[in-house]
């Protein structure tokens, strides 16, 4: 039986948050490079299993096709959530066991994460001078994410065709309108996505409407453990 993979995952502090509070079980992210028709008359097939571009040869008497594999994994793999952070963070008094042998310290306890709203930490670089600040997400090591994800879904589909109950799984909340019209507020989940996903990828990426992976996953633990 093949063991599941595991991959990194970038999120931002408020999507961290949304999958600590059990908010979050989706998430979408644009297929790079964008299909492109290999010959005319082919199609994109987003639910066969690949997904797939299809067409025949030229002489038509073949059948063939390109599979596009999920840089995320599938069914079962899992994904550790990189995150803004910083550490190993330890007192004066194991400073000097952190600068003997690090590895003790190689574990979520000694980290602090931006999404947990505390103030800018202070850490000594290594040249020995004190400073502030965060380290980005893109630089955090496995021994450091506190977030394991496992994948239950993968999907393709267009960004525009997220339905309100997936754009409320990606992780939004809705803004009150103050009415209660059961269909005034319809919309707002996908609302706020459009404006989640543009404020992530830039003000034209919504009108594109990119095929994406869409990929659901279960699973928020700090020990490292699915539960």
């Amino acid at each position: 039986m093949n063991q599941p993979k595991e991959r990194p995952i970038l999120f931002r502090g408020e999507m961290v948050n949304a999958i600590l509070d059990g908010r979050k079980t989706q998430t979408r992210r644009a297929i790079k490079p964008q299909p492109e028709q290999p010959s005319e008359g082919s199609y994109f097939d987003a639910y066969n299993g690949g997904p797939q571009w299809n067409w025949w040869s030229p002489d038509h008497k073949q059948y063939l096709s390109q599979i596009i594999k999920c840089p995320y994994g599938k069914p079962s793999d899992r994904l550790w959530v990189r995150e803004t952070f910083q550490g190993p963070l330890v007192s004066n008094e194991l400073a000097e066991e952190l600068y003997e042998d690090n590895s003790k310290f190689q574990n979520p306890e000694y980290f602090e994460y931006r999404a947990d709203g505390g103030p800018t930490p202070v850490y000594v670089d290594s040249d020995g001078n004190e400073r502030h600040g965060w380290k980005p997400s893109i630089f955090m090591p496995r021994w450091a994410s506190r977030l394991l994800l496992e994948i239950t879904d993968v999907r393709v589909e267009r960004l525009q065709d997220i339905s309100e109950e997936d754009a409320r799984a990606e992780g939004v909340t809705p803004e009150y309108l103050g009415h209660n019209d059961p269909e005034g507020d319809a919309w707002e989940c996908r609302r706020k996505f459009n404006d989640l996903w543009q404020s992530i990828n830039g003000p034209d990426s919504w009108s594109a409407n990119p095929w994406g992976w869409v990929v659901e996953f279960k699973g928020c633990s700090h020990d490292q453990r699915i539960r």
